[in-house]
């Protein structure tokens, strides 16, 4: 089954598998597919046990527009876990500022507040060549984040070629510009 992580707001959200956030077990060939990623944030979690947590944000979450509202947003992603262990996370999306700190309004390191050691960020801001955002796909079954170019109405059923990464090979703190 595939699954539709879009941002809060989106029109979509509680009808035929779309949601900004979802914990899925392993071994029932389901994938979750985040399409147009662009000054949003997403994160896949491994948690153990064959269950993972997915979300999808945007800056401006819940009607947020303080300074403080992509700390408050990945905040309020972040307690839909409720407190559980996140042993290797992949964080994907417009990351960092061409200075090199973090764009989520400078405020937002996102490595302390997930309180995981195994995580990897794949950043595809404005340093990177993906101006017009990103699709991504996880397969839960086989662990693999695919990233790939925006592309308006992609069919996720079939596979598309992009950037691929294994979860189960995070370990450590890494940054992969793409």
């Amino acid at each position: 089954m595939l699954f539709n992580c879009v941002e809060p707001m989106h029109e979509n959200v509680g009808k035929d598998f779309f949601d900004w956030k979802f914990s899925i077990k392993k071994g029932f060939s389901h994938r979750v597919a985040f399409a147009h990623v662009d000054t949003c944030l997403g994160v896949v979690c491994y948690m153990g046990s064959d269950k993972y947590f997915f979300g999808h944000i945007n800056g401006f979450f819940d009607g947020d527009f303080s300074e403080n509202s992509h700390k408050n947003a990945f905040l309020a992603m972040m307690n839909k876990i409720k407190g559980e262990t996140v042993n290797r996370a992949i964080i994907f999306g417009d990351i960092y500022e061409r200075t090199g700190e973090y764009k989520w309004g400078g405020l937002v390191n996102p490595i302390p507040l997930l309180k995981c050691k195994n995580v990897t960020i794949m950043d595809s801001s404005n340093r990177g060549k993906y101006s017009k955002g990103i699709d991504v796909l996880f397969d839960i079954d086989n662990s693999l984040l695919t990233l790939m170019p925006y592309q308006n109405g992609r069919d996720f059923k079939s596979a598309a070629k992009g950037i691929v990464l294994n979860m189960i090979n995070v370990k450590g703190v890494n940054r992969v510009q793409c």
